[in-house]
Formats: structure tokens, sequence, C-alpha cells
């Protein structure tokens, strides 16, 4: 039978639940607990029954998550391909690359999704990561909200490119929160970035985090310019503290932006 929703809090109350199927499934586990192995392969066999899931709240968040753990959930989240709400938040694990790309691969089959949030930061992964979650973006065509956290992950030129390049697909997105401070992210990572946000033509909303970084005011510039093409653009909010900008570069990009734009915020 069908559940229509059900939120659960430690990993115990969700294998004795009498409902094996939900449409709107909520999982927030405390944090600093250590889920091993053997708990990842129990929640991916809880999603590998959700077929009819169209709604997953997944926080598991400080839970010491290595990648074979990240393996099992993300073998189970291939099944739920009628997703079109996915929130997952593991922030503060321990997984590499490869868990990064098993997700990656996960993501992949759900075509569906209309709002993904994602937040990796304080991870392990650094460019292959990236070049497949970018993959994965790439097949994302029908999203409209996207929050990518990647913060401290020391992804680099390289890794924010691949990103940039999954983001040219999402061409519906109207909502997108991209967090990516210290990730060692230069002038041309940010060049390429700029390109992509070119692409997103029914943007309305954008939130992007870049502190500490090293985008230098050329990088800043190429952010605007790039920027004053998205017509639809409403609400704007950018962070460039510490990437080697001048007080007087600052200045010079705050001029460029009150001229591009007339915002709600």
């Amino acid at each position: 039978m069908l559940q229509q929703k059900s939120e659960f809090s430690n990993l115990k109350d969700l294998l004795s639940s009498s409902s094996k199927s939900y449409s709107d499934l909520s999982i927030t586990f405390s944090i600093y607990n250590q889920i091993e192995d053997e708990d990842g392969q129990k929640i991916g066999s809880i999603l590998m029954q959700q077929a009819s899931l169209n709604t997953l709240n997944l926080i598991l968040r400080s839970n010491h998550l290595n990648d074979p753990a990240v393996v099992s959930i993300a073998q189970g989240l291939k099944v739920c391909t009628g997703l079109q709400t996915l929130k997952l938040n593991f922030f503060d694990n321990s997984f590499t690359d490869l868990g990064v790309t098993e997700l990656s691969s996960a993501l992949q089959a759900l075509n569906g999704l209309i709002t993904l949030e994602i937040s990796l930061m304080y991870n392990m992964f650094k460019t292959e990561g990236c070049k497949n979650l970018g993959a994965a973006l790439s097949k994302l065509s029908n999203l409209q909200n996207l929050l990518l956290d990647v913060e401290q992950n020391c992804i680099g030129d390289e890794g924010v490119s691949a990103l940039a390049v999954g983001l040219t697909s999402c061409a519906k997105i109207q909502k997108l929160e991209l967090q990516l401070s210290t990730n060692k992210i230069g002038v041309d990572g940010i060049t390429i970035l700029s390109s992509a946000l070119k692409n997103l033509k029914n943007l309305q909303n954008l939130d992007i985090e870049l502190v500490n970084n090293n985008i230098l005011e050329q990088g800043a510039m190429e952010l605007v310019s790039a920027l004053a093409t998205c017509s639809n653009l409403e609400i704007l909010n950018i962070d460039i503290n510490r990437n080697n900008i001048s007080d007087q570069g600052l200045q010079s990009i705050n001029s460029r932006l009150a001229k591009c734009f007339v915002l709600k915020q």
C-alpha cells in the first residue's frame, strides 16, 4: 500500500515501518552518527522499493558516510525514476570521487526531476567527481530549481568547468544556487561558468557564492557581463569576497552591476 508521506529520524524506525512504499519520504538522521557500510545498504534497499516516490528528502550530514555506503544509496536511487523533487544533504562526510561518481550515475536516471538540492560540502572529492556530476546535470533538462553546494572540495577550474558544461543543458532553470567557495577557482574556471550562465534564459533567481577563490577582477567582470544577458533575472546575490580583488576593483564591479540590472533584490 502506498503511503502519502512519512518522516524518519533514525534507521530503526525506517526499517520497522509497516509501509514499504511512499510518495513523499523524508529521512533525517542525527549528526555525528557513524553510518556503516551495512547501514548504507539498508537505506539503499529501502529506496529500491520506492518506484512510486515523488519527493525524497535525505539528510545524512556529518555521519561519516564513506564510499561504500554512498554507492549503496546511489543504487537505490536509480529505481526512483518518478522523482520530481530530490534533496540530498551529505554535508561533512568522508566520501571521494567514487561516491560522487555513483551518485551522478543515479541522477542520470532521474530525468523527470524538477527540483534538485544537493549539498556535498566538506567531503573529499575533486575534479573527477565534478566531471561526472556535470555529465549528470546535462541529462536533467527538466530542472527548474537547482541548489548545488560543493564548497571546500578543491574542485579547481577543471571541476567548475565540468559543472558549467552540464548546466548548459538545463535551459529551464528558473532558480539557481551555486555554493562554490574555497575551491581554488580562478579566472579560467569562472569564465567558463559565466559562459554557461548566458544559456539560462529563463533564470529569475541566482545566488552564487565564490568566497575565497582567485577569480580576480577580470573573472568577476566576466561574470557580471554574462549575467547582463539574463534578461529575466529578478533576484541576484553574489559573494566574491577574498578573491584578490582590490577595493577599486570591487567599486568598478558594483558600478557595473548597478548599470546592468534593475532587480527586485
